[in-house]
């Protein structure tokens, strides 16, 4: 079968990650069966997808309404300074706060947009002032406070009808 000469991944291979993200629980004689291929080629495909670095890790989804940290925030930071150092250390100070769900490094107005998980405007307000507003390389930061979810997630769509296939 043609790998993609982006990816280097086959119809089923792409076939695989679009199944074991919606169902990492699933058996691999399911699986095969979904992907239409052998049991034995599937766990072959799954174990070298793991290895290469495809399938990152698993985990459970947690149903975020009954969790304590119920309040989600978004925020856009801008920093100061750019150097190198003093966005290493933001970066790495963002990936060890529980609170931190995702940070990205943005390009355009601001530097950073960070999703944060907290219990309650009190415990943000806390977190701010920790992370933002006694931090003299933070410029600004605006925060907007999710009221609703209407969609979320995790999943990353391949295309298993690729036209880049040869």
């Amino acid at each position: 079968m043609a790998r993609t000469k982006r990816t280097g991944l086959d119809k089923i291979d792409r076939r695989i990650l679009n199944e074991l993200q919606a169902n990492n629980l699933i058996s691999n004689t399911d699986l095969a069966g979904r992907v239409f291929t052998s049991e034995a080629s599937c766990l072959r495909r799954v174990k070298r997808l793991r290895a290469n670095g495809w399938i990152h890790r698993d985990t459970s989804i947690v149903d975020p309404n009954r969790a304590p940290n119920k309040m989600t925030i978004i925020i856009n930071v801008t920093l100061a300074r750019e150097g190198a150092d003093i966005v290493d250390r933001f970066m790495r100070v963002m990936r060890e706060t529980t609170e931190v769900r995702q940070c990205y490094k943005v390009a355009g107005e601001t530097d950073f947009v960070i999703v944060v998980a907290v219990k309650d405007i009190e415990a943000y307000d806390v977190f701010a002032d920790r992370m933002f507003q006694s931090n003299n390389n933070v410029l600004r930061f605006n925060s907007f406070i999710a009221l609703r979810c209407y969609k979320f997630d995790t999943g990353i769509e391949f295309d298993i009808d690729d036209t880049d296939d040869c």
